[in-house]
């Protein structure tokens, strides 16, 4: 071979050698991407060991991989909101019912929308409400009511704070009512707090707020009562009036001087024994003053005061009241010769409501002289016969007797002194 010929071939066969090495090229690296990428594809990794050996490493499927990003970078879609039929589908399948009336809307105002189903027969008697979220999950919001029959004229949506409220009354045939209230808060049903302890009578909102009204007849006009909003609690109290000093004052010691010391003018140990005691129940402005009458037949009573009045709640024989403070419940005992009671009450602004009324008695000849006598006795939890073991859990759930005080454990006063004591309060 002559030497032009062999320095073309060497030159030719370095080329070919050296070029695959250089740097290399955009081509180079997109090719060297959508490896990567088709392996991934594949599930798997190649890798080079230590000798130069190319392995498999298994690693997450593509699927896997892409939703855990797309979790990490915050990518990852969200279950998309059912649609309005759907949602009424999944409720009725729940209550296994139609729903007699629908309020279908974006109740927390967070872009989706939830509703409330209401289940009821023939035209106006109501049996459940229920709630479902925007994804179809179903809530029983609730199935018993304060009255039997819903008012089709009343029941709506109610807008306030940028928030929908779904509002029902119920009755039971007569001009009073009272409102079961329900809305979504972080895209879950709730009922409002003050509809659960059913003081309620009707749920309104205007410019200047949300309000109710007095317990009444719907066919009279009744007072407002104003609403405050708990932003945190996205709930709503009845606003506080705080009321002349003055005035609860001097009521109380005018009815204490005039009907209870009527009530028992012919009694001078009523004068000489009795104590009372001024107590803080609901946690407002105006305590309650409590008394005992110091012979067990005189019983015993608990003054409130509300809307510039005095009430008397009274007690009967060798009664007694626990509370506790500032909590606004009470409970009121009381019992003579094998017959007892344990009613609980709720207060609010000065106004009790019986929340649960107990009784017990033992039967004439009931009692044969072995065993617990208190297994003899019969129990009612308003008004419907219980087991004992069942009247004393119902007590128990619904007044924590551990967390109470007795009227009397604290200071007290005579008839003699309680004026001043209120004075000076």
């Amino acid at each position: 071979m002559n030497s032009k010929k062999l320095i073309s071939f060497i030159c030719a066969l370095s080329l070919t050698l050296t070029l695959p090495a250089c740097g290399s090229t955009e081509n180079d690296d997109t090719r060297s991407r959508e490896t990567a990428a088709a392996t991934a594809q594949n599930g798997s990794q190649q890798l080079v060991d230590g000798q130069g050996q190319q392995t498999t490493q298994q690693s997450d499927s593509s699927d896997t991989a892409k939703d855990k990003l797309d979790e990490a970078l915050g990518l990852k879609e969200q279950s998309p909101a059912l649609s309005e039929d759907e949602l009424k589908e999944k409720l009725e399948a729940e209550a296994g019912a139609a729903a007699s009336k629908w309020y279908y809307d974006d109740y927390d105002g967070d872009g989706t929308k939830e509703a409330f189903g209401l289940i009821g027969k023939d035209e106006n008697k109501i049996i459940a409400v229920y709630g479902v979220d925007s994804e179809g999950n179903v809530t029983l919001m609730r199935d018993s009511f304060w009255g039997t029959n819903y008012n089709v004229a009343f029941d709506s949506l109610v807008e306030y704070g940028g928030k929908k409220y779904f509002s029902v009354d119920t009755n039971c045939g007569g001009s009073g009512a009272v409102s079961s209230v329900f809305s979504f808060k972080d895209g879950k049903p709730f009922e409002l707090a003050l509809s659960k302890s059913e003081e309620l009578f009707g749920f309104y909102a205007d410019e200047d707020g949300a309000f109710t009204r007095e317990e009444g007849s719907w066919a009279h006009d009744r007072a407002r009562v104003d609403l405050e909003y708990d932003e945190a609690a996205q709930d709503f109290t009845i606003a506080s009036k705080p009321a002349d000093s003055g005035e609860w004052k001097q009521a109380y010691i005018d009815y204490i001087d005039n009907t209870i010391a009527e009530n028992f003018s012919d009694s001078s140990m009523f004068f000489d024994s009795s104590q009372f005691a001024i107590l803080d129940i609901d946690g407002d402005d105006v305590p309650e003053i409590f008394f005992d009458s110091g012979f067990g037949a005189g019983g015993s009573g608990l003054l409130t005061y509300a809307d510039g009045e005095v009430s008397e709640l009274i007690g009967g024989n060798s009664s007694g009241i626990s509370y506790i403070e500032a909590g606004g419940i009470f409970k009121y005992v009381g019992g003579h010769m094998d017959s007892f009671t344990d009613d609980i009450y709720t207060i609010s602004g000065g106004k009790p409501k019986l929340k649960l009324s107990g009784k017990y008695y033992l039967p004439d000849g009931a009692y044969t002289g072995t065993g617990d006598v208190q297994d003899y006795y019969e129990y009612y939890i308003n008004d419907a016969q219980v087991p004992r073991g069942v009247y004393e859990k119902k007590l128990a759930a619904a007044f924590d007797q551990s967390s109470a005080k007795w009227a009397l454990d604290g200071e007290t006063y005579t008839y003699y002194d309680i004026t001043s004591a209120i004075q000076g309060y």
